[in-house]
């Protein structure tokens, strides 16, 4: 059960389950109906505290991008200089505080690519970072780590002709005899150098919002 929100609030489609969000999610569907799996709320923003870490995950260069605390049941999900956000396994409720002049751009990319994912996979289902396309009943998944072009080849091979199912993360799910690939969401973030460089972005942006990274 998701607590109350003191803000107003939007029901989101996120893979199959609703998240109650205060911060708009334009990139998500609206949902009609049912209880909320999660809830998110926008803390106002402020400086990040210092914590026990008890893992971190690095870009290749050593460089740390996402660090995790405990917080008694909580998980303190902290992005530095960026944001933190914390889960309450119990609730289902996320809250988030950014740092001064984190535009809300970047705290959807953080929440719906990296945050919510990592929450799913925890709850015990099969979740993959990776971009997937679709050809005929076939999903194509490009799995790589982050930055390697994952994106930019879903958007070429939508560019000559395919369909786009996800641009970041799937889930994998068992429906009978068959594995069912879910998106978490329509849309594609491609870096502006990947956009110039594609033959016929009309061709994406028929077919899902475009939301170019800054």
């Amino acid at each position: 059960h998701c607590p109350a929100l003191t803000r107003p609030t939007t029901v989101y489609h996120y893979f199959n389950f609703l998240i109650a969000s205060d911060l708009p999610l334009p990139e998500l569907r609206e949902g009609r109906g049912g209880q909320a799996r999660y809830s998110f709320s926008l803390l106002p923003a402020g400086e990040l505290v210092p914590r026990e870490w008890v893992h971190h995950w690095r870009h290749t260069d050593g460089q740390t991008f996402l660090s995790v605390a405990r917080e008694g049941d909580a998980f303190i999900l902290h992005f530095p200089a960026t944001a933190e956000f914390r889960f309450d396994p119990d609730s289902g409720a996320i809250s988030c505080r950014a740092v001064p002049g984190i535009t809300e751009d970047r705290i959807r990319h953080l929440l719906l690519d990296q945050v919510l994912p990592r929450l799913v996979g925890h709850d015990g289902s099969i979740v993959l970072h990776a971009s997937a396309v679709v050809e005929g009943e076939q999903a194509i998944l490009f799995m790589g780590v982050p930055w390697s072009g994952k994106s930019t080849l879903a958007a070429g091979y939508i560019s000559q002709g395919g369909s786009l199912l996800a641009d970041d993360c799937v889930l994998i799910e068992n429906e009978g005899n068959r594995v069912v690939t879910l998106p978490n969401y329509s849309g594609s973030r491609l870096w502006q150098d990947s956009l110039d460089a594609l033959e016929d972005k009309s061709a994406i942006a028929r077919e899902v919002p475009l939301y170019p990274m800054k």
